[in-house]
């Protein structure tokens, strides 16, 4: 049985390598490129991972593990309350995009169809509880009504396409300023009218702000 060390240790080099996942997939990656980017010795490497395959693996397991984990919107309680879990959605969209980027899910739908299933109907689960949460806000008469699938493909592009590093350096955009506009665009857009001076924005403005932070520290 693996120690506490080990598997603290296994934890942090799997987070390195999700890391390189995250910005150009793993497609063209070699068991030696990994090597390098864990940092370890060969005899090391092989002793958390027997191969690339078995890293990947490891890796969908640390997303799935993630998405389990993620909060589920609270459907009771205050409009103030209400509006934190519309928060924290956009929280739980920024991070996943960011995370599980489209250079990952194609190699992965490429090299592991099972691993991609796996992962595809876990993102799925965690979007059919958004739509629970946003047909609920329609009947406590506080969101509009969409459909709610199409929403839902246009965060996951949306976003994507403006944390993109090239597009932002190619239009010269600030990412907080992106960002911000971005959220305030979903709130006018979901929010009946009469509710938009309800909302609290102080908590997107940390989100944002803990987002772009990391995102520097990933992609900078």
């Amino acid at each position: 049985m693996a120690t506490q060390h080990e598997v603290a240790k296994r934890h942090a080099l799997l987070e390195r390598m999700a890391v390189v996942f995250m910005r150009e997939g793993f497609s063209q990656l070699t068991m030696n490129d990994l090597i390098k980017v864990m940092g370890v010795s060969r005899r090391t490497a092989y002793k958390y991972f027997s191969s690339k395959e078995d890293i990947v693996h490891a890796v969908v397991k640390l997303y799935l593990d993630y998405i389990e984990d993620l909060d589920i919107p609270q459907l009771n309680g205050d409009v103030a309350n209400f509006f934190r879990q519309f928060q924290m959605l956009f929280d739980q969209s920024l991070t996943i995009s960011r995370t599980i980027s489209d250079e990952f899910l194609s190699d992965l739908k490429s090299a592991n169809d099972s691993d991609y299933r796996n992962l595809q109907d876990a993102l799925n689960q965690q979007q059919q509880q958004a739509i629970i949460y946003f047909e609920t806000g329609v009947k406590r008469g506080l969101f509009r009504t969409y459909q709610w699938d199409v929403l839902l493909l246009q965060d996951r592009v949306m976003v994507r396409g403006l944390i993109d590093r090239h597009f932002l350096l190619r239009h010269s955009l600030n990412l907080t300023k992106v960002l911000t506009d971005y959220y305030n665009l979903k709130k006018t857009q979901l929010l009946l009218p009469e509710q938009l001076n309800v909302i609290d924005d102080q908590p997107v403005r940390l989100i944002i702000e803990y987002f772009v932070n990391e995102y520097n520290r990933t992609f900078l």
